[in-house]
């Protein structure tokens, strides 16, 4: 079975698609789908008999009382430990030789370069990807909305910070030459020296986007969520594009969250925020800890910095300004200026923007006196 996330698509152009599936073929195509079964199995059962035979129970009772069977039972552990790291060694070398592979074989049929682009942009998603779940689009499914999944993750991957994010991690990753003997596959730049160095030209250069290739987009997305999470079946999931998502989701989550915790903000005006910045830990000190949670102290001060962004965000909502919400980027405009409360928050704390300047900004803005308790 051959597996391609449908978000994916949406970074990736044709050549790099047509160049990623032939090294997903490459697979089939060198019989290694018949061996990588049973290796997959056989490392399973190793590994359960190593955690079976290293939980406790009444016969470990029984031979830690009796130290020559206790030793010849570390003695036998110690033994099929040093054969199982041996075995993943060996078999997880193989894996990445196969890796190599197939990317010959897809440098091949598509061009080394429409390779060495699509890993590089795979790269660039897997490390976006979670994020754009828990911060993009959870929050909206949650709210029994469903905005365009690929078309978001495609915006969330070009919005400037994650972009840059994304490229920094891409860039030390190229950097790095560490190798570690229990990768299933060979570190990003040894991929790419080695497709490099075939030099196989591209056999048609198509820079379209990948997702133009699929028909029925919104209906096959709603399909893969439901698969993905069941209980989305009986949500009845109200499609929504994602510039009404802002007002329709977050403004009502940050109001709520605000309310619970009037508290710590009473009596914080906007221009008063460098004072409250200073003393983020002992506000994050009063909150509650989530139900089955202990934060830390950083936790803490983190949880009561988000409280206080929101809270600038729903005081400028209500004085008038306008919420610009997208994958990857939010922030509130009014007049040509434009205000990221989260990245104000950020600022202030780590002195890139000083008291003083702040100050300066809110009467310009005629903001000072705004209450963050509403």
């Amino acid at each position: 079975m051959m597996a391609l996330g449908l978000p994916l698509m949406r970074v990736l152009t044709v050549s790099q698609l047509r160049a990623l599936l032939a090294h997903e073929f490459g697979h089939y195509y060198g019989g290694d789908t018949r061996l990588a079964p049973w290796v997959h199995r056989t490392r399973q059962a190793m590994y359960r008999a190593m955690v079976n035979l290293g939980k406790d129970s009444g016969a470990m009772t029984v031979l830690r009382i009796n130290a020559v069977a206790h030793l010849a039972r570390n003695l036998v552990m110690a033994i099929l430990g040093w054969y199982w790291r041996i075995f993943l060694r060996a078999t997880l070398a193989v894996s990445r030789r196969l890796e190599f592979r197939a990317d010959e074989l897809a440098c091949w049929l598509a061009g080394s370069r429409s390779l060495m682009d699509g890993l590089c942009s795979i790269a660039k998603a897997a490390a976006a990807g979670q994020a754009f779940w828990q911060t993009e689009l959870a929050p909206a499914l949650q709210a029994g909305y469903r905005p365009p999944v690929a078309e978001g993750f495609g915006q969330f991957m070009a919005a400037r910070g994650v972009a840059q994010a994304t490229a920094a991690l891409l860039d030390s990753q190229l950097k790095s030459t560490k190798r570690n003997p229990y990768d299933t596959h060979p570190p990003l730049k040894a991929r790419l020296d080695a497709a490099h160095f075939l030099g196989y030209p591209s056999v048609s250069q198509d820079d379209a986007c990948a997702i133009s290739l699929i028909d029925h987009l919104d209906s096959l997305e709603h399909e893969l969520l439901e698969s993905r999470i069941p209980q989305l079946k009986k949500a009845a999931l109200k499609p929504m594009p994602w510039e009404k998502i802002g007002m329709e989701v977050y403004v009502p989550g940050w109001r709520k969250i605000v309310a619970e915790h009037k508290a710590l903000v009473a009596e914080v005006t906007v221009e008063s925020l460098p004072d409250a910045v200073r003393d983020l830990k002992k506000m994050g000190a009063r909150m509650r800890d989530p139900k089955g949670m202990l934060l830390t102290h950083e936790q803490r001060a983190g949880r009561a910095s988000t409280v206080l962004s929101m809270a600038l965000a729903v005081a400028l909502i209500d004085r008038g300004w306008e919420l610009y919400a997208q994958p990857g980027e939010s922030y509130l405009q009014r007049d040509g200026v434009s205000i990221s409360p989260a990245l104000l928050i950020a600022e202030l704390a780590s002195g890139k923007l000083t008291a003083e300047d702040w100050h300066a900004q809110c009467r310009k803005l005629d903001i000072g006196e705004l209450r963050l308790d509403g």
